[in-house]
């Protein structure tokens, strides 16, 4: 039951969250590698299931690019300046307005 449950947050994670915890993103970096041997070669567990075929070779180079991306150790921006950037933006003056607005 304990690994059902790990496994239930690590989706709802990824899907809903910005930030990864350690074992998530450790995760995520192993199913990446999978799928990109996948593109690659043809072969794994995928193979049998996803036929990448009919996809367009520009299709195909984008997926490849967003799981080199999901492999990659180096986080390319700051989400916490992002988050910030885009409430002041959509907020605009009430934003300091008054006081945890956002909260």
């Amino acid at each position: 039951e304990d690994d059902l449950d790990e496994k239930t947050f690590q989706l709802l994670e990824l899907l809903g969250n910005c930030k990864l915890r350690a074992d998530t993103q450790t995760w995520l970096r192993s199913a990446a590698q999978k799928i990109a041997k996948f593109l690659s070669d043809g072969e794994g567990l995928l193979a049998k299931c996803v036929d990448t075929t009919p996809m367009k070779a520009r299709e195909r180079d984008w997926i490849e690019e967003q799981v080199q991306w999901w492999k990659s150790d180096k986080v390319s921006f700051d989400i916490d300046t992002a988050w910030d950037q885009r409430m002041r933006l959509d907020l605009a003056e009430r934003y300091d307005a008054r006081k945890n607005m956002i909260d």
